[in-house]
């Protein structure tokens, strides 16, 4: 809790703000008790840790492309459940899924596991199915659902952003970089999260892989940085 606490100060938040969040998180199961002012993070009671925690590794989650595709029917949600809707909603553009007729959704057949791991890992409530010998038509349709172009301008940008910070960060107090680090670093890694890992016959895999090299190097800069504040003076993790 010192470490937490010490963090806290950095972006200027008070103590007992932290200390009346951790309870709260504690008494909502999110973090455990494991010792006086120590917790443990409860990762599968947060519904997106699973698509975070392995960013450095995502391109790894693809395989070559078969040519068919991957739908996914979310009729059976009501539209007045605007909750489930929501929830559903997300968990389809997190697996790179996008609207294509009515309350269908499609992507490329190119993740590992095929059809059978996006069944297994999408909710419950969406049908999941293979799609193939798509008309000509409805396939050039289907090829034009994401923005390519748009997402490279996307990853040049936050690249961009990268290198000013650390170039920036020569010039300014390790508490600044660090705070910078904080809303910088959460920005690239939730590009790459939702990044939809098409094939290379639709986008270029070349401006997501160039933007995950540098937050990686960033990421680690930050954690050094960070490191260096929290322990700084002696205090040992707790």
């Amino acid at each position: 809790m010192t470490a937490l606490c010490r963090a806290a100060e950095v972006v200027g938040l008070s103590e007992a703000s932290v200390r009346m969040a951790a309870t709260h998180l504690a008494d909502e199961g999110i973090v455990r008790r494991t010792g006086r002012g120590a917790y443990r993070l409860h990762a599968e009671h947060l519904s997106t840790f699973g698509h975070v925690e392995h960013w450095r590794t995502r391109t790894h989650q693809t395989v070559a492309w078969n040519g068919r595709w991957v739908g996914a029917d979310l009729s059976k949600v009501p539209r007045a459940d605007r909750t489930t809707r929501r929830r559903v909603e997300r968990e389809l553009r997190l697996a790179g899924m996008a609207p294509w007729r009515g309350t269908i959704s499609l992507r490329p057949d190119n993740l590992r596991g095929g059809v059978d791991q996006l069944r297994h890992r999408l909710p419950s409530e969406l049908a999941v199915f293979a799609v193939s010998e798509l008309h000509e038509d409805d396939e050039a349709a289907a090829r034009s659902l994401w923005d390519c172009a748009a997402l490279a301008e996307q990853y040049a940008r936050l690249r961009a952003e990268l290198r000013a910070s650390v170039d920036e960060s020569a010039h300014v107090d390790s508490r600044a970089f660090a705070r910078e680090s904080l809303l910088l670093g959460s920005r690239a890694i939730a590009a790459i999260v939702r990044d939809p890992l098409l094939p290379g016959e639709l986008c270029s895999p070349d401006p997501l892989s160039a933007l995950i090299a540098d937050t990686a190097d960033y990421q680690d800069r930050a954690q050094d940085t960070w490191a260096a504040l929290l322990w700084d003076e002696g205090t040992a993790p707790d």
